[in-house]
């Protein structure tokens, strides 16, 4: 019926990140099972030292001004550095533990050793019962 692809990029061994996409589907058709597949592939620069661990606050989720719903959390520059759109996914379940959603965000510039507040919009198909924030350093 429809595919898509999304391209992530690890910047150490151990990261964790939320990947996901969005898929139009044709003439409003229903959907009656969805496949993911994941490729995972070294093309790492072996000379690149692994970028430490982007921390976040934990993701609050309200309405925005205009209605919709979007998780609210604060990224934190690890670095002495300017952090320049780093990527924050965010995976939202539900109660069951079941993945429902979620969404990402690029906040423009992270200070040297500070934090920013990011406000990111979520798509979600069900009642949230949390959301759960993994950013990385961007491509």
């Amino acid at each position: 019926m429809a595919s898509t692809d999304q391209v992530e990029d690890f910047s150490r061994a151990d990261q964790k990140l939320a990947v996901g996409t969005q898929v139009e589907i044709p003439d409003r058709k229903k959907v009656a099972k969805v496949e993911a597949t994941m490729e995972v592939s070294d093309h790492a620069d072996v000379n690149a030292e692994p970028f430490p661990e982007i921390t976040t606050g934990g993701v609050k989720v309200v309405k925005s001004e205009y209605g919709d719903t979007v998780g609210r959390l604060q990224v934190n520059n690890p670095t002495d550095k300017s952090l320049k759109s780093p990527r924050v996914g965010i995976i939202c379940l539900d109660a069951k533990d079941r993945v429902i959603g979620g969404g990402s965000g690029y906040p423009e510039l992270v200070p040297p050793s500070g934090k920013v507040l990011l406000e990111v919009g979520l798509i979600t198909s069900g009642k949230i019962e949390r959301c759960d924030a993994y950013a990385g350093p961007g491509l």
